[in-house]
């Protein structure tokens, strides 16, 4: 299939079980609620196997789909949480949102894919150990190795499984911890300056510029990312380049966006007529940036 981003209007429970198995490469969706389990079974059907399903999910509901993803046969890999500054809660007393769980799973398979991580690496100019190298290298002030050879990841640091979205809310409660307070014997010590660090995700006509400091907090461990640029990441982080992506709940397209921006494929299905507009609208815009750089 030739790279393009196809918005299907209709309900996915009709229209999931008209498309073909072991289609596509990942399945990447912010699902309303707890979908019917009819739902995942037929994406499970239409995902490859050894490809991995990513569902952005709310904090007080993702338990219930994690159990209905286990349920219908995929493998639940990890859950990534997603920080972000919280609002001030205008309704009943409770507390006020400042993460969102996105579950991880994987569809049984001969050979299960490597996640993206170099594509999801965390830039920086700091000298790292373990995830931070090459395959079989080590930093020469990690531990003590004789006389190994010391060679840098390119890419920068291996990602965590938090990211953040690099608010100022966020930042200062990393700060608190600005400094390490101790450090393995047989490791030198690193100190850990209080300057903000991290990835900035701002909205420009080109949909994203990133911006980039080399000093942080313990934030720098994490990918820093508002929701356009955290869309980007996972895309990254799940299909290949060239890859075709599904979003059966795809809203007002920012999935599928995500996709044509990291060179992915994407079907979006989308019952709602404003909703499927919008994304219309959206993908057009794209196009018209792409084609008038």
């Amino acid at each position: 299939m030739s790279l393009a981003q196809h918005l299907i209007s209709g309900d996915c429970r009709q229209v999931l079980p008209t498309m073909p198995s072991n289609l596509v490469d990942a399945i990447v969706t912010r699902p309303p609620g707890i979908p019917d389990p009819e739902i995942w079974r037929q994406a499970l059907r239409i995902l490859k196997p050894g490809c991995y399903l990513l569902a952005i999910s709310a904090s007080n509901t993702f338990h219930r789909l994690a159990c209905s993803l286990e349920d219908i046969g995929l493998e639940i890999r990890d859950t990534l949480c997603w920080l972000y500054s919280p609002e001030v809660a205008d309704h009943e007393p409770c507390f006020t949102p400042a993460w969102q769980p996105i579950i991880l799973a994987c569809k049984p398979g001969p050979n299960v894919l490597p996640l993206g991580i170099d594509a999801c690496r965390i830039p920086t100019g700091e000298r790292l150990w373990q995830g931070g190298c090459k395959p079989g290298y080590y930093p020469d002030d990690a531990y003590e190795l004789g006389n190994r050879k010391s060679e840098q990841h390119p890419a920068g640091r291996w990602p965590a499984n938090v990211v953040h979205d690099g608010s100022e809310g966020v930042e200062e409660a990393f700060a608190a911890f600005g400094e390490k307070k101790g450090d393995p014997p047989d490791r030198k010590p690193r100190r850990m300056s209080a300057v903000k660090f991290g990835w900035k995700g701002q909205a420009t006509r080109d949909a994203i510029t990133l911006g980039f400091t080399d000093q942080g907090t313990v934030s720098r461990y994490f990918y820093s990312a508002r929701m356009p640029e955290l869309l980007r990441w996972l895309v990254r982080l799940i299909c290949r380049r060239g890859g075709l992506v599904l979003d059966p709940f795809s809203g007002n397209g920012s999935i599928m966006i995500a996709c044509s921006l990291e060179g992915r494929s994407c079907i979006g299905i989308e019952p709602s007529q404003v909703s499927n507009a919008s994304a219309q609208d959206n993908l057009a815009h794209l196009r018209h940036l792409k084609d008038n750089p």
